[in-house]
């Protein structure tokens, strides 16, 4: 559908805003720039200012609406044959395309290292997006509200997959996000293999009374 002209014009403003507050919270810190000066710099009124944003950390999280969106039709458009581990693989992929198509997000993420207050900001957005995504996955599982531990536990092992791909492929650590991202799903499926050959290691000491043999031993014989 075609957007409007005072559509497409609320929406430059909105952008204009937010693009103007992350320069001044890059230069000045989250806590100094003032929602004045945003306004000032924006070329708007104060008072259009809180019409788009309430609040600063209204502000700070503008992208945190959409990266939910795109979380939450991700789950929909999951097919439900998929084990657990491939729904989280595909809805944090999803997640990695939404933050890397971002202009801001380099800016974002170094505001968020150099200035705790943005940093619990965007921790607080983070927190509604998790309860999203809880919500779709707890309806795709058929998962009454009292019975979400699973569905949390999903979507906070997509947030995680989301936020350690988009790290790795922002500090260079790799070329493609697409390659970060299959490090960090083959690099947790490794660990829970472990994890499960540690569990079957306590198992047989339970049962033998015995210590299981160091690794390097069992690796000797």
């Amino acid at each position: 559908m075609t957007k409007s002209m005072q559509t497409r014009k609320l929406e430059l403003v909105r952008d204009t805003i937010y693009d103007t507050a992350m320069g001044l919270f890059a230069r000045k810190g989250f806590n100094e720039a003032t929602m004045e000066e945003i306004a000032d710099a924006s070329g708007v009124s104060l008072r259009t200012v809180f019409r788009y944003f309430p609040t600063k950390n209204d502000l700070f999280g503008h992208a945190l609406g959409p990266y939910g969106d795109a979380l939450v039709a991700a789950v929909g458009s999951a097919p439900q044959d998929m084990s657990a581990l491939e729904l989280v693989r595909e809805i944090s992929l999803a997640g990695v395309t939404f933050a890397i198509s971002q202009p801001r997000l380099r800016l974002v993420m170094d505001i968020i290292r150099r200035n705790h207050p943005a940093r619990q900001s965007f921790a607080t957005g983070l927190v509604d997006v998790e309860n999203r995504l809880t919500d779709a996955l707890a309806s795709r599982m058929k998962k009454s509200a009292n019975r979400q531990f699973q569905p949390r536990m999903l979507a906070v092992l997509t947030q995680m997959g989301v936020s350690l791909t988009v790290n790795s492929w922002v500090s260079g650590e790799f070329k493609e996000p697409s390659a970060a991202h299959r490090n960090v799903f083959a690099q947790l499926v490794r660990f829970c293999a472990d994890d499960s050959s540690e569990a079957k290691a306590r198992g047989r000491l339970r049962k033998n009374g015995k210590p299981p043999l160091p690794e390097s031993e069992m690796a000797a014989r």
